[in-house]
């Protein structure tokens, strides 16, 4: 399914579908690229380049290819019917330039799914049983990604002999006139041999979307022996299981082609010049190069885990005997080795590297895929062994006749591990239930839980994303220079990388509390049967595994400018001369764009969350219309409190004492409840009837609202994502004797009203964390039992 199948996801702008709000023209919810195909560039020797005396670039050599209707510098009208512009692209008076990736991309892919499974089971003897067990699984995935592009850490160079460039020799290599250099040009600024130009941040759009191929493989194995020995039931066995992945990525630009297509000096040299549409500039790309396929190349990503285990465990119901009953006992042992191997890709992990035809090593040189980073091959292992005990312990019996007692049992358990990278760790629980009556039951437990950091987390790997954040820095020159009145309309976001590897994590810590009620009220007979349950629980975690997060460390970068210093987690670009007349006047150090933001996982300060379970059953059976059951379940969040790091905190002092701008929002600290991905209520219900084969069925959820921090007014008021209900239905009929004994068949249709998720602020118009697109579709199942 394609995103343009969806109104909502059509286009990543979503700004129209919020008018008559308060948040309406809010560019928070303008999800679209300011890397697109109308190209950003700059000399490779800056200058001002001039046509006559009209400046065409500015002193960095930087200019920008616009649509007429954009406002052109000087008569530099060029093939295509655009022109050049001088600076860089404004988010402002250039945002119809910006890219609706959307036009590429996929909702959902294809997917095809198969499944092996089997068991062997062998008695030796009346005591010892053999067992194995193979599990194969596979699935096929297709889709379509957007395109990705240059940007200022990753600029590849135009040579003055480009074809189509404006900058370019008086004469071609045959002699005659060069058609595409502007006229006017001034040979002080622009010699006959024409100006070699970076292109700085562009999408060659009219390349066409990236089509991918994922291939997931995992196969399992046990084999194992139990029996009986005395009052004791034994099992060992050993489980041996890999997983595959391969993605292949069918149509990336490699760099180094790429730059010899745009070094051709003949009609079809790669021209990235031409902009896109001048009616529909953030749409498809409506001038696309003659030669769009000599520089794509295919790059593959393989990836394999695996996991060993053995383990050997002895239980019995009847240790000893207590008063109230048998105390049972379960104890074992495990050992078991992980391993994590990633293979990025040759033109991605250093083996293929990008070749400057003009000699450039900076990093740019080391990935020759367009819009990826260079990422090392990486691989991991570990090996962990661990023992348990638990003890079911009853201290009450019903025989035993204690009034409001009727039964308490207890369970006292224990584990202890030792990772080969983190050392010993051991971890207890305690539960008890309290019967009060027949039909009332009181229950609670305590635990501690530990887990380690995934080897992906940990295996060095600089793992990456792109993104675009705001330079809250530059928001502060703004508006010292009344160029805008607050940071709710700052328009310094920019598009760059941050890495979040740490080989240096801790495990996370958990502490669970919970404890509950179980009510089952005695019915008139034949009303069938009623089960009640309320649970509540609390999971107070230290050393939690995630990030600080890029928006945070350019908020921090901020304070430290101001305070003399710096973020060193953020890079920055040099100062242009343009940008030092941004700061002119406004007592700040001018600073360079941000370019890469090391935002590494990290182990976060201890968050608390709180939340109920409510459960209901019932059941009846053999009324005249048939058998009937609805379940109700539902999840109720309480409390997600997440206490500030140190540097966050810093954050939220600074604003109160009004030492920075208060405007903006500290992500991921404080009051995390209904933010995001965390709604207050999860709830979904079932109702089922039976009677005879007939089956019938209906099932609805409802998530309720949540506020979404990445869309917010001046006075930080929050974009509210509503509520989303869906209903489905099913009807289906189990053959139960002649020739199609035990073959069932099933049809259904999901989402019954078609309802589409909920506006957010995000790429396809809404939370995937939460809400999907699939809207109401339909299904037919049939199976057969043997």
């Amino acid at each position: 399914m394609r995103a343009d199948e969806r109104d909502y996801s059509a286009n990543s702008d979503q700004r129209p579908r919020v008018e008559g709000t308060p948040f309406e023209g809010d560019t928070n919810f303008d999800l679209r690229s300011n890397t697109n195909p109308w190209a950003w560039l700059v000399l490779v020797n800056p200058r001002t380049v001039r046509q006559g005396t009209t400046a065409l670039t500015n002193s960095s050599g930087q200019f920008h290819i616009v649509p007429v209707q954009n406002g052109c510098s000087g008569s530099s009208v060029i093939a295509g019917g655009n022109c050049l512009k001088t600076g860089l692209q404004s988010a402002t008076t250039d945002r119809n330039l910006y890219w609706n990736e959307n036009d590429q991309r996929w909702l959902l892919g294809g997917r095809e799914r198969y499944n092996l499974y089997s068991t062997l089971e062998h008695e030796f003897s009346e005591n010892l049983e053999g067992f194995a067990e193979f599990n194969y699984y596979r699935a096929d995935y297709q889709g379509q990604r957007n395109r990705v592009g240059t940007t200022s850490t990753s600029m590849i160079r135009i040579p003055a002999s480009n074809y189509w460039n404006p900058f370019g020799p008086l004469t071609m290599p045959d002699g005659s006139p060069n058609p595409n250099r502007l006229p006017g040009l001034t040979l002080a600024t622009v010699p006959a041999e024409g100006l070699d130009v970076y292109l700085r941040t562009y999408t060659p759009v009219d390349v066409g979307p990236r089509p991918y191929t994922v291939k997931d493989e995992n196969y399992r194995v046990v084999a194992g022996l139990r029996g009986r020995f005395g009052r004791f039931d034994w099992e060992s066995g050993f489980v041996y299981s890999e997983a595959h992945k391969k993605d292949i990525s069918h149509a990336e630009i490699s760099k180094t082609l790429f730059q010899q297509a745009l070094a051709r000096t003949t009609p079809d040299a790669y021209n990235p010049f031409n902009g896109s549409s001048a009616t529909d500039p953030s749409g498809p790309d409506a001038l696309p190069s003659e030669d769009l396929t000599s520089f794509l190349v295919s790059n593959t990503r393989a990836s394999k885990s695996s996991l060993a285990s053995w383990d050997a465990r002895l239980s019995t119901p009847d240790l000893f005997q207590l008063p109230a009953g048998d105390v049972g006992i379960a104890l074992g042992t495990e050992w078991r080795r992980e391993t994590y191997a990633d293979d990025r890709g040759d033109r991605i992990n250093g083996t293929i590297k990008f070749e400057d035809m003009f000699g450039r090593t900076d990093g740019n040189s080391d990935s020759d895929i367009m819009g990826s980073q260079p990422l090392p091959n990486t691989a991991a292992n570990r090996n962990v062994i661990s023992a348990y005990a638990e003890l079911a312990i009853p201290l009450v019996s019903p025989e035993m006749g204690m009034p409001l007692i009727r039964a308490i049992d207890v369970q006292l358990a224990g584990r202890v591990e030792r990772y080969s990278d983190f050392g010993w760790i051991a971890k207890p629980k305690v539960a008890a239930s309290w019967e009060i009556a027949p039909r009332l039951l009181v229950r609670g437990s305590w635990s501690q839980s530990f887990r380690a950091p995934d080897l992906a987390q940990v295996s060095n790997a600089d793992s990456q994303a792109s993104s675009g954040y705001q330079d809250y820095y530059r928001c502060e020159a703004d508006k010292r220079a009344g160029r805008i009145p607050d940071f709710g309309v700052c328009a310094r976001a920019t598009t760059l990388t941050n890495y979040r590897s740490n080989a240096d994590l801790l495990a996370e810590d958990a502490e669970t509390f919970s404890y509950g009620v179980v009510f089952q009220p005695k019915l008139p007979s034949g009303w069938g049967r009623l089960t009640l349950m309320l649970d509540y629980w609390r999971v107070h975690q230290i050393n939690s595994i995630g990030l600080f997060g890029a928006t945070n460390h350019a908020a921090l970068d901020y304070l430290l400018r101001l305070r003399g210093s710096s973020n060193p987690a953020v890079i920055r670009d040099e100062v242009t001369p343009e940008q030092l007349a941004t700061f002119d006047g406004t007592g700040l150090e001018p600073v360079g764009s941000m370019v890469e933001i090391f935002d590494s996982f990290m182990n976060l300060q201890p968050e608390t969350i709180e939340g109920l379970d409510i459960t209901a059953r019932y059941d009846v059976r053999g009324t005249p219309i048939g058998n009937i059951s609805v379940r109700l379940n539902a999840a109720h969040l309480l409390k997600y409190q997440q206490e500030p790091s140190a540097m966050a905190q810093e954050l939220l002092d600074a604003q109160a004492s009004g030492e920075i701008d208060s405007q903006f929002l500290v992500p991921g600290t404080g009051d995390l409840l209904r933010q995001n991905g965390r709604p207050r209520w999860r709830v979904t219900g079932s109702l089922t009837w039976r009677n005879g084969p007939v089956v019938a069925g209906m099932s609805a959820r409802y998530i309720s609202s949540v506020e979404q921090t990445g869309a917010r007014l001046a006075d930080l008021t929050l974009w509210q994502v509503d509520s989303w209900t869906t209903v489905n239905a099913y009807v289906g009929y189990d053959f139960k004797r002649g020739a199609m004994k035990g073959t069932s068949v099933r049809f259904g249709v999901n989402n019954i009203a078609n309802k589409a998720p909920p506006l957010a602020a995000a790429d396809f118009g809404y939370l995937g964390s939460l809400h999907n697109s699939v809207g109401r579709h339909f299904y037919a199942q049939l199976s057969k039992s043997f």
